[in-house]
């Protein structure tokens, strides 16, 4: 079916009815483009597999950053979706520059995040606290996330922290105990949590 890039309208016969232009090759096919949004969505999964891997110390404002980004990422294929109407050509290539350049950015960052705990050698810096409370979040899938708040905080201007656990550890240590945390500095200075254990063990 002829298509009018001006007025973005498909019709019938050889002219467009608004603008009176010739017809132009059917953009059918022209929401491929759509698939370049699997860079920018790829590259937040990666981060977010990352902080389920390695227990970030900072996980929610880096997740919560890339969710923006990618969300920003999806507006403009999103606009086009919801209208039914596929892009004009000069457009779609905009667009795909565009998911390219932030899905780069993220899947940098997942990267990044990787290797900063997969390749961090140094020997982590051991902290005694004590379990102050515990307690578990269930999210809207089911799935349950278990954590350990524990004071002191060895970081400045923080009284305590909260420090996410396995379901083991989340049943084995009890309020009132004190525990041994190793947070690890990070190849790239991103710091994250290591083992949980107790005193001399």
């Amino acid at each position: 079916m002829p298509y009018c890039a001006e007025c973005q309208l498909s019709y019938d016969g050889d002219t467009c009815p608004l603008c009176g232009s010739c017809a132009e090759p059917s953009p059918e096919g022209t929401w491929h483009f759509l698939w370049y949004a699997i860079l920018p969505i790829g590259g937040l999964i990666g981060a977010m597999l990352t902080t389920i891997k390695y227990n970030l110390v900072e996980a929610t404002p880096i997740i919560l950053a890339c969710f923006f980004i990618c969300l920003i990422a999806m507006l403009p294929g999103a606009r086009y979706k919801r209208s039914r109407r596929p892009p004009p050509k000069d457009q779609v290539e905009l667009i795909k520059k565009f998911y390219i350049r932030v899905g780069s950015v993220l899947v940098a960052v997942a990267v990044i995040l990787f290797a900063n705990c997969a390749l961090d050698a140094k020997p982590p810096a051991r902290f005694e606290v004590r379990v102050v409370s515990k307690y578990s979040h269930t999210g809207s899938r089911g799935g349950s996330s278990y954590y350990l708040t524990v004071a002191p905080s060895w970081r400045r201007g923080k009284s305590d922290e909260d420090i996410p656990v396995s379901l083991s550890d989340y049943v084995t240590y009890r309020n009132g105990e004190t525990v041994v945390i190793e947070v690890h500095g990070g190849l790239f200075h991103i710091p994250w949590y290591g083992a949980i254990s107790r005193p001399n063990s």
